[in-house]
């Protein structure tokens, strides 16, 4: 945003092109970390034997969306630089309307499977991926990728800059995750707890209720 302000285009282009590598090599960091979680998921999660399969592969395609949109990041900006936020937050509508469609294509054309919910991610994250980024570079048209423009000295402070940023956004997946995870393991504690206190209860002589 300050380079854009002072009219330094090539500056913008250095940026981009020393910011794009490092989220690239995020992103598959990202996708590989994922796709292990995504293997061993039955060990994080109480799953049903038969449900695993969809379980690997709900999160996998999570995980690749995510990837993708953290690749993609420094190609998106020009829509905050220009300020155009009608703009942004019209096209998250229209994304969740595709997301939305499809789900209820998917649930009533094929099955009421809970894989559908991220498989209808895909198309509505692709469109919202695409058209944010063609956007921004026709707004902005400095954002691009040139190898001879990366600059090593601007690396730390990128990442200074980002990483109070990448700490909220952390804390915010954090905090719409591990619901999931707490939840997940509360209906085998109840059980356990169950089972626990009728044996105390049957040794002691009394009834347990159901």
């Amino acid at each position: 945003i300050e380079s854009y302000a002072r009219g330094d285009q090539r500056r913008v282009t250095q940026i981009i092109s020393t910011l794009a590598p490092l989220c690239l090599a995020t992103s598959l960091v990202v996708l590989l970390g994922g796709g292990l979680v995504a293997w061993d998921i039955d060990r994080i999660l109480t799953i049903e034997p038969q449900l695993l399969w969809d379980a690997r592969m709900m999160f996998l395609v999570l995980v690749s969306l995510s990837a993708l949109r953290i690749a993609a990041m420094p190609f998106q900006v020009g829509i905050q630089v220009r300020q155009k936020f009608v703009w942004m937050h019209v096209t998250g509508l229209v994304s969740q309307l595709i997301w939305t469609a499809g789900l209820i294509a998917l649930f009533y054309g094929v099955s009421t499977r809970a894989l559908w919910v991220a498989v209808a991610a895909i198309p509505s994250t692709m469109f919202d991926v695409g058209i944010t980024v063609w956007m921004s570079c026709r707004l902005v048209p400095s954002l691009r990728w040139r190898a001879g423009e990366f600059r090593r000295h601007l690396v730390r402070p990128l990442l200074s800059f980002g990483g109070w940023t990448l700490i909220a956004r952390i804390a915010s997946v954090a905090r719409e995750t591990c619901g999931v995870l707490i939840l997940s393991e509360l209906p085998l504690a109840r059980a356990i707890a169950l089972r626990d206190a009728a044996v105390l209860d049957y040794k002691s002589g009394g009834t347990v209720e159901t």
